[in-house]
Parts: C-alpha cells; sequence; structure tokens
C-alpha cells in the first residue's frame, strides 16, 4: 500500500499537468475548457489500460521459463511504452498528463 502522501504528490502533478493541458486549450479555442476535460479523461482511461495492459504482460510472462533474465517489472514496461510510443505520438502538455495519470494507476 502506497502512502498518503505519495499519493497527494502524484494527483497534485496530475492536477497541475491537467490544468497546463487546460489553460493551453482554452487558449487555444473557444470552448477550449470542454476539450480539455474530454482530452483528460481520455488520458487518464489511456494511462489506466496502459498499467492493465502491462500487468497482463507480466502474468503472461510468468508462465514462460525466463531463468537468467531479470524478472518483469511493470513500472519499467510501462514507463518504456510511454517513452518510445507516446512520446512522439502527443504534444508536451499531454503527455505529461498522461505520465501524471499513469504514475496514479500506478499507485492505485
Amino acid at each position: 500500500m502506497h502512502s498518503p502522501d505519495h499519493r497527494a504528490a502524484r494527483l497534485s502533478a496530475f492536477d497541475a499537468f491537467a490544468g497546463e493541458l487546460t489553460r493551453a486549450r482554452i487558449a487555444d479555442v473557444e470552448c477550449g475548457g470542454l476539450i480539455a476535460g474530454e482530452e483528460i479523461d481520455a488520458l487518464d482511461a489511456l494511462a489506466r489500460r496502459v498499467w492493465r495492459d502491462v500487468n497482463d504482460w507480466g502474468a503472461a510472462m510468468a508462465t514462460i521459463e525466463t531463468s537468467g533474465i531479470a524478472p518483469f517489472d511493470p513500472s519499467r514496461a510501462a514507463a518504456l511504452v510511454l517513452e518510445t510510443v507516446f512520446d512522439e505520438a502527443l504534444a508536451p502538455d499531454p503527455w505529461r498528463v498522461l505520465s501524471a495519470a499513469l504514475d496514479l494507476a500506478r499507485a492505485a
């Protein structure tokens, strides 16, 4: 179980990045706040799915003989997915929201 202080820090980071994204969207378009809210919800859902999928990979890896190789690390795998798949696919603000949402999903 994770300490409340760590959870609060993760929530604070998520809120800060979500606020940055919202402000950027509001500056871009008239209804940017609505767009940002939907985008933040989608990024949060994506982060939770990445975390679930990575854990499913870990369960599958547990059935494969891997002697002599480091154990599967879901946190490391999730970070690598974020860096390799989404780094170029997302602009910086949404990427930071996704990263913070992934931190929250990991801590749940």
